[in-house]
This record gives C-alpha cells, structure tokens and sequence, in this order.
C-alpha cells in the first residue's frame, strides 16, 4: 500500500526476503551438554528471571525455558525489474514534427489549390479562357 504522506519515487534498488521460521524444543541430550558447559550455564544463570519464574538449575529448566530457532529463506530466487525508458523526449519531438509536417504540408497544398481554384475561375468568367487552350473562348471560336 502506498504511504500519501511519503512523495517518494520507486526505490532504485530493493532488497526483500521470504523467509519462514521453524522452532522445536531443546532435544534432552542438548539440554544436559549446555548445562554441563560451564560457560554457557554462568551466561544463563545470567538471563535468568525469578520475577517470571524463569531459571536454568537444571538440564530440565533448559529444555522447558529454551527452543531452537530456525530462520530459512524461501528460495534462492532473485527477481530484477527495471524501468527502462523507451519514449524519449527526442522521439517525442521527433513524433509532434512529423505529425505537424503532414498537417502543415496537407494544408498548403488545399491554400495552393484553392487559390488555384479561383485564379481559374476568375480567368474563366472574366476573361473567357478555356482550360487547357491556352486561349480565350472568342479566339477558339474564330478559328473553327
């Protein structure tokens, strides 16, 4: 879910990892080697708490006040997604000129016509020129 209060773009590198947690109790044998190590019986008579009735006396107090903790990843799978830009600003540019270019040059070609249009059309009414003679109408009909 996205935070409204954070303004932040996506993370350039992200780190995520699955892992599932696994816990059993202290088998009897472990129980009675961490007691017999003195080290670890002097670090646990450390930890212990009488106020919560937690105290490690005995090979029994450790296996009832310990367990064994595993943490396993998921898998071994890595995933990489990458944002690539694909639409520059170039091809962008590129795109609207050449969009422009075709409007602008249709619409020359319609102005170029239609003055086209005109010129003939005053040079057919006004003038009495015939299309393609090269002539006024009164000459064309001397001739024939």
């Amino acid at each position: 879910t996205a935070n409204p209060i954070c303004t932040c773009s996506m993370p350039c590198e992200e780190t995520n990892y699955e892992a599932k947690v696994s816990s059993s109790d202290i088998s009897d044998p472990y129980a009675e080697k961490l007691f017999e190590n003195a080290n670890v019986r002097n670090w646990m008579s450390g930890i212990s708490d009488p106020y919560l009735n937690i105290s490690y006396d005995s090979p029994e107090d450790i296996r009832k006040n310990m367990m064994v903790v595993e943490v396993l990843f998921s898998s071994a799978q890595v995933s990489e997604i990458r944002e690539v830009v694909t639409y520059t600003a170039n091809n962008l540019l590129g795109d609207i000129g050449g969009v422009l270019g075709l409007f602008l040059g249709a619409s020359l070609f319609t102005i170029l016509e239609f003055f086209q249009f005109i010129i003939i059309s005053i040079a057919k009414h006004c003038c009495n020129w015939v299309p393609g003679s090269g002539k006024k109408k009164y000459e064309s009909a001397e001739m024939s």
